[in-house]
């Protein structure tokens, strides 16, 4: 085989913790509380088109539109550029 597949699985995104049974809403501050803590997670859909050739938000395909629009509604940061490959000339610019 001369190649690779990827395969269509989800995006899972810690989104918040659990720690001595209470929900915290950020990474503990020292590592053995990280130990002691579980993740919580979302899971997004993945796609599987190439979009190192996009240079559109609206021509990204929809599971890549929504994930850029989750981790702005999680942050409350507005996301102005979008890397779509390795090259300088390879982003999206909102």
């Amino acid at each position: 085989m001369t190649g690779y597949h990827v395969l269509a699985v989800n995006f899972k995104i810690c989104t918040a913790y659990i720690r001595k049974g209470k929900k915290i809403d950020i990474a503990p501050d020292a590592a053995y509380k990280l130990e002691q803590s579980t993740p919580i997670y979302v899971e997004l859909p993945n796609w599987q088109e190439d979009i190192s050739g996009v240079r559109k938000f609206d021509d990204l395909p929809f599971n890549a539109q929504q994930y850029v629009e989750f981790i702005e509604k999680n942050t409350g940061i507005h996301i102005s550029k979008i890397g779509v490959g390795q090259r300088r000339d390879q982003v999206i610019v909102r």
